[in-house]
Order: structure tokens, then sequence, then C-alpha cells
């Protein structure tokens, strides 16, 4: 019985543990540096970019939400060549959205 109890009680501290990893920034300032992007909103798969690149660069996935902790403005397109429509996101955003952006560039 005590074992159980043992076994219980690591899993739910496992758990608990991957819960709090996997929970979104709960403040601008917990937020990582650079221009960053995550598949769900600010969870799941997530690239940084320490800096906008130049030209258009393509996102490993497809992004839902960002963070713009850089100066520049960035343009979001939903294709993977930069063209068509664009989203424009200041510098310092923090948004989600409802379409997967799939490439960027500097505005």
């Amino acid at each position: 019985m005590r074992r159980t109890a043992i076994k219980i009680a690591s899993t739910f501290a496992v758990a608990g543990a991957m819960t709090a990893a996997l929970q979104a920034p709960a403040a601008a300032s917990e937020l990582p540096s650079g221009l960053n992007f995550w598949s769900g909103v600010l969870t799941g798969l997530s690239q940084n970019y320490a800096e906008v690149p130049a030209g258009c660069t393509q996102i490993p996935f497809g992004a839902r939400s960002l963070s713009n902790q850089t100066p520049t403005d960035i343009l979001l397109y939903q294709t993977g060549d930069c063209s068509g429509f664009a989203w424009t996101f200041p510098a310092t955003e923090l948004r989600n959205f409802n379409f997967d952006g799939k490439s960027f560039k500097a505005a």
C-alpha cells in the first residue's frame, strides 16, 4: 500500500512539473527576447530569432502566436514565400491569431 501511495504521489509530482513547464509566460518580463513564434497560444512548438532576419524567412511550423520583443515591425504571411496578404505586427507586440503564419519579414 505504501509503495502504491509513493507511485501515485510521484506521478502527480511529474504531471505537475510538466504542466508548469508548458504554461505560457505570466508576464511580458518573462517572455524570451527577440522574435518568437509558437504553434499554439504561447505554447507548443516554438522558434526564436534573436533578431529579425533580413529578407523572407519561413517558419518551420504553422505559427499561431508571436512575441515580437525587437525594435522592428514584422509582416506575417500565410504563405511560405512572403507572398499575398500580410498582417503587420509592431515592435514589442504579443499576439495570437486564428491562421497559420508560414513566413515573415521586416516591415
